[in-house]
């Protein structure tokens, strides 16, 4: 599993017609006759032209030159399945709004042509054999210190520079991207047997056999009524944030480590069951963070300092600036428990050095990031910091949005789990110190300011029973989808 993740064009997964795909151009491009006015070529060359949203497809059946037609555009994604543009005049200067780009024909790039895409983290260049011609401006790929990149290109890339990686994808590597150089064109065979396991309320299970692939197979994309959904790695996850009582339509896509992409597999269809398994009652304090660290159920209500808000995945979320932000609760009774769950959502691209706090109470139970990586800690049965750690091994410090969930026994073996995003992570025991702490958000102590996390935290609740693998699913699932629990 690559820890890196991927945007996908999130355009049509049903329809085979379309070959292109850009994002971002409807209001500039809306009809055919625009398209073809825009590309240079003929309103025949184009067998099929949709526009979805802001987002247009189309299926051009002739090559054409990308030039600079779209430079200093605003589009999101450029997508040309069949390597219809097959120059390589490619200038998409200054496009700050495009996330991926996909073309698989083109035999280089010019020294301009992706200078100031500060935000594109997915290149599919598979024939790239040059990337610019001068010495020493290699910075085609990196620009004023860009976020980090997947690159595909062609092998020669790695010895062309005297025998070293070219330059431009040098440099991409120095700044942390990924450079893959693909090898073998050959796509993965098509999954036969998807077949619909468990069902929830909010979430389906997803079953099939790994198909045959002559590259290893990197992960699968999942789309949901003919739209990409997310990605999995493995058979047997499961699709979450759906509606409750509602039908469903999943295809799935084998992906290998060169991005080479099966054909859709069969098409399954179910409906989500109408209720919620999960626990409301069981709900001790429940914290939405909008603007404020009450309890919706006004028993533990927080004292901020130091908090911003802005808007969330559920609602808004507090923001935690590493330095002076913490949420203090009160050591109020109900959360003092030797058994228990926390879920909590957090949002991290630097949370600090070693231990910072999410939701602790010290002595007790709680979840920190290490330098990232999420553990949970055992007071009671350490006899120092490295026997209390509990490690999940997993860096959350990705920016994306994590739904994280804490189950405990106190001094049970194997009954303390870890879950994110729904997925066990952690099985492991812990055993409460003591109760004398209050609970805190964002810090490591309700003591002082110490381990001071920068983070945002949203939604949090606090349950006085161990929730179960499947309503712990459930509640991931309500949660992505960007409703609360209560």
């Amino acid at each position: 599993m690559r820890s890196q993740r991927r945007l996908v064009s999130p355009l049509s997964a049903v329809n085979l017609a379309p070959n292109t795909f850009i994002g971002g151009v409807a209001a500039e491009i809306p009809t055919k006759a625009d398209l073809a006015t825009k590309l240079a070529i003929t309103e025949n060359d184009i067998s099929y032209f949709s526009a979805i949203g802001s987002d247009i497809e189309a299926r051009i059946d002739t090559n054409w030159i990308l030039g600079g037609k779209f430079r200093y555009n605003n589009i999101t994604f450029l997508y040309d399945y069949d390597g219809k543009i097959i120059n390589s005049l490619v200038d998409l200067y200054s496009n700050q709004t495009i996330k991926e780009i996909y073309l698989p024909g083109i035999l280089g790039i010019t020294e301009s042509g992706f200078k100031y895409t500060n935000q594109c983290v997915l290149y599919y260049l598979p024939k790239a054999e040059f990337f610019g011609a001068t010495t020493g401006n290699e910075n085609i790929f990196v620009k004023n210190g860009q976020i980090t990149k997947r690159i595909y290109c062609h092998p020669s890339n790695s010895t062309s520079n005297n025998g070293g990686v070219e330059g431009d994808l040098q440099l991409a590597i120095d700044y942390g991207s990924e450079v893959i150089y693909v090898q073998n064109y050959t796509t993965p065979n098509i999954i036969t047997n998807l077949s619909i396991g468990t069902i929830y309320a909010t979430a389906l299970q997803i079953n099939f056999t790994p198909p045959s692939s002559v590259n290893d197979i990197d992960y699968y994309e999942v789309y949901v009524n003919g739209v990409f959904y997310k990605e999995i790695t493995v058979s047997g996850d499961y699709i979450t944030g759906l509606e409750p009582d509602t039908p469903y339509t999943i295809i799935v896509k084998a992906v290998d480590i060169y991005y080479n992409k099966s054909e859709f597999s069969n098409s399954v269809s179910d409906t989500t069951n109408a209720t919620e398994p999960y626990p409301i009652s069981d709900i001790i304090s429940y914290y939405k963070l909008e603007g404020n660290a009450l309890d919706v159920n006004n028993v533990n209500n927080g004292t901020p300092t130091g908090i911003t808000y802005e808007a969330g995945l559920v609602g808004q979320r507090a923001i935690f600036n590493g330095t002076t932000s913490r949420i203090i609760l009160t050591n109020n009774a109900s959360l003092q428990l030797n058994q228990g769950s926390i879920v909590t959502i957090i949002n991290s691209t630097n949370a600090g050095s070693s231990y910072r706090g999410i939701v602790i109470k010290q002595f007790a139970y709680g979840l920190f990031l290490n330098s990232g990586v999420l553990i949970a800690f055992s007071w009671g049965s350490a006899t120092g910091i490295a026997a209390g750690e509990k490690s999940t091994g997993m860096n959350l410090n990705d920016g994306l949005n994590h739904v994280i969930a804490l189950t405990f026994n106190s001094g049970v073996v194997n009954e303390t789990k870890v879950y994110v995003d729904g997925s066990l992570v952690l099985t492991t025991s812990i055993a409460v110190s003591n109760q004398t702490k209050s609970l805190v958000f964002g810090v490591g102590t309700s003591d002082s300011i110490i381990q001071q996390i920068n983070a945002k935290i949203d939604d949090t609740a606090v349950f006085n029973t161990i929730l179960t693998a499947a309503e712990v699913l459930e509640i991931t699932s309500k949660l992505q989808s960007g409703q609360s629990l209560i």
